[in-house]
């Protein structure tokens, strides 16, 4: 999916430093090989997992359950259902918590 593919790259370019929800992502997101090659280009060119990162975070790319919105209307828990306004995101996802947060989702809406 593209959470899991975003968060291999944002644990290989070391953006990311929790595990994710399945073990064969954490063991290859943690290889050295993956490491070494992204920090041996750290200096001559822009990231990838970066600006894949940038260009996420500029359009709606939070799977809502019917559609995707903007990381800015959603969190990932909600006391109160506030939809059509304001979104949580669902269950299957949350595995993605830190793939997300980086996306711009928030713990919570806050008053």
């Amino acid at each position: 999916t593209l959470y899991r593919a975003l968060e291999r790259a944002l644990q290989a370019a070391s953006l990311l430093n929790t595990p994710s929800c399945s073990s064969e992502s954490y063991k290859s997101a943690s290889s050295p090989t993956a490491a070494d090659a992204f920090s041996a280009g750290a200096g001559a060119m822009p990231d990838p997992a970066e600006a894949v990162l940038r260009a996420l975070q500029q359009q709606p790319c939070i799977w809502v359950g019917n559609r995707f919105v903007d990381a800015s209307l959603t969190a990932m828990r909600s006391p109160l259902n506030l939809f059509p306004y304001l979104h949580v995101v669902p269950a299957d996802l949350h595995c993605f918590s830190a793939v997300l947060q980086q996306l711009g989702v928030r713990e919570r809406f806050e008053s």
